[in-house]
């Protein structure tokens, strides 16, 4: 069964497909001044408890 796409459905398609690209160029240009290691969990008080690399 094939699903018709109305105008709404493009509209959500094309801002996701911006996002992405959005999303993929700041990364591209931004790695170098990502950090190495970066907090991956928290505790109940806020406190960095896990690191990852």
């Amino acid at each position: 069964m094939k699903l018709k796409n109305n105008k709404m459905d493009w509209i959500i398609e094309l801002i996701c497909l911006i996002l992405l690209v959005g999303v993929t160029a700041y990364f591209i240009f931004n790695w170098g001044s990502i950090p190495d290691i970066t907090p991956v969990h928290y505790d109940w008080e806020g406190n960095i408890d896990r690191w990852g690399e």
